[in-house]
């Protein structure tokens, strides 16, 4: 059984305008979809289920729910399986696949992808049998990790000492910027709040930056009033959420924290 949020900002039979992006970001327990615009959302889909959406599954579901064809999407996100960030400097002597296999062992039934974020790479893995599924499509495939690392970079200035965390229904990413510099990037599984504080605090912690000294920005499916918002609160120095700039309606912006990283930067 499927489980979705539907939210339509558009009168009654009207068409999407050109302007619209349309982006797809698939997960092992859903998928979600966005049209914007740089002034505002038109349309976003939810969807949760327990054996996860093929590309093809989830392009019917929107087609059948939002009335929009794959062809028109302008890019498609992944959650990798498992990703490493790597120095440059690193790649000028090593290949991907080599400094990804010092961390990682090698699914044979996945394919490694490099995507520059800032001054680093990150290499991450993939499901060799989706990424096959979406280019059959010719529709251009991101990391999902990637583009949401891209932007809490945007926030890292040597005066500002940021830990970013983007949560999924089962797992979470969480980075920590320290004097202008990334100093974790890392991503867990869990099932219950002591899992998401205990891995969140303690990789934080193992990272040399202690909670209480710097600011948690929070994105994705956690909103400020749910378990796991109020659990984190007495550990930081303060809790904001990362949501599109140019949102100034309350509803759109808490869904815009919701949907992060599938808005477009460039904005």
């Amino acid at each position: 059984m499927n489980i979705f949020s539907e939210y339509r900002f558009l009168p009654e039979n009207a068409v999407l305008p050109d302007s619209a992006l349309k982006v797809i970001a698939i997960h092992s327990d859903g998928f979600y979809f966005l049209a914007h615009d740089a002034n505002q959302i038109f349309y976003a889909l939810l969807v949760g289920a327990k054996k996860g959406f093929t590309f093809d599954e989830a392009n019917n579901f929107v087609a059948q729910h939002a009335g929009i064809q794959y062809l028109s999407f302008t890019k498609v996100l992944i959650h990798p399986e498992t990703s490493v960030p790597v120095a440059p400097e690193l790649l000028l002597a090593n290949t991907a696949q080599q400094l990804f296999e010092f961390c990682e062992p090698i699914d044979p039934l996945c394919e490694l992808i490099e995507t520059n974020v800032s001054d680093f790479s990150l290499i991450s893995s993939f499901k060799l049998a989706l990424l096959e599924n979406i280019r059959q499509h010719r529709l251009p495939i991101f990391d999902w990790a990637a583009i949401w690392l891209r932007k809490t970079v945007q926030f890292a200035n040597p005066s500002t000492n940021r830990v970013h965390v983007h949560v999924l229904p089962s797992s979470f990413w969480v980075s920590a910027f320290f004097d202008g510099k990334m100093q974790l990037f890392n991503s867990f599984a869990y099932e219950a709040k002591s899992d998401f504080l205990y891995f969140l605090l303690g990789s934080v912690k193992a990272a040399g930056i202690m909670p209480d000294a710097v600011a948690l920005r929070l994105s994705g499916e956690i909103a400020p009033s749910s378990l796991l918002a109020v659990a984190v609160h007495p550990y930081f120095a303060s809790v904001e959420y990362d949501a599109a700039h140019f949102i100034a309606n309350e509803e759109s912006r808490m869904l815009s924290m919701q949907f992060y990283p599938l808005f477009d930067s460039s904005l």
